[in-house]
């Protein structure tokens, strides 16, 4: 499964990673479990955000599932490369 990710920070100051994929939202969810050390943030029509709750739980998580992550420019081109798939 291809997964891309963009790094983010919670209003909190919190780290985080929002994903997608071609395969929808819905098919991250189920591939990629957060573990003791992440929380999962996951909205109705929104890209799912794994949320830190250790130091090292994201790169970890990174690893784990093998995910590519983009700058924001390329996170922007890649979203519009997939459309609107990446939601369902």
């Amino acid at each position: 499964m291809t997964i891309y990710g963009l790094y983010g920070i919670t209003h909190g100051g919190g780290y985080l990673l929002t994903l997608m994929s071609p395969e929808g939202a819905s098919a991250v969810l189920r591939h990629v479990t957060p573990g003791a050390d992440l929380s999962v943030h996951a909205l109705n029509d929104a890209l799912p955000q794994y949320h830190a709750r250790r130091a090292g739980a994201l790169e970890r998580l990174v690893e784990a599932y093998g995910i590519t992550v983009l700058s924001r420019d390329e996170w922007v081109d890649k979203k519009v490369e997939l459309g609107d798939a990446i939601y369902r």
